[in-house]
């Protein structure tokens, strides 16, 4: 027998979600969107969530967020400042500043692959994978200029 998932809207999940914060539980969602390919696949992974950290997020945590226009989002922390955060899709290339811990509903602490095979998000590949993005964001943003020049 199939198994079948019934999609439900953030706003749904939200309350499910804090609750199994409060109870010291993790809370896992499959994802909607391809901002994070190659990490987290559109409809096929799953993000493992946790409480945000008391002293905030640190760079390349990748938070659930809630903007400030109630859209929700879930992208990796490329700059900390004293003011925020400024986020960005691994498979993006324009930068969203202004994220506040107001704005943090959770972190991410896992990605279950469509496979079931689980990553960790920690550890020095996990790091070595996010130094490299962060290295090549300048070349992505070249190389999607080239690609839109050529296909448009």
């Amino acid at each position: 027998m199939e198994k079948q998932t019934k999609k439900l809207p953030m706003e749904k999940l939200l309350p499910i979600m804090l609750g199994e914060f409060e109870n010291g539980r993790t809370f896992r969602m499959i994802t909607n969107g391809t901002s994070m390919l190659p990490l987290i696949g559109n409809g096929c992974d799953t993000v493992i969530l946790k409480k945000p950290a008391e002293g905030g997020l640190k760079k390349y945590d990748i938070p659930l967020c809630r903007r400030n226009d109630g859209g929700f989002v879930l992208h990796r922390v490329v700059r900390v400042t004293e003011n925020g955060y400024t986020l960005c899709g691994d498979n993006q290339t324009a930068l969203e500043p202004g994220i506040t811990n107001d704005n943090v509903l959770a972190v991410a602490c896992g990605v279950i692959k469509s496979g079931g095979r689980i990553y960790h998000l920690r550890g020095a590949r996990y790091r070595i994978y996010c130094c490299a993005l962060s290295a090549f964001r300048p070349i992505r943003r070249c190389l999607s200029k080239v690609k839109h020049f050529i296909l448009h």
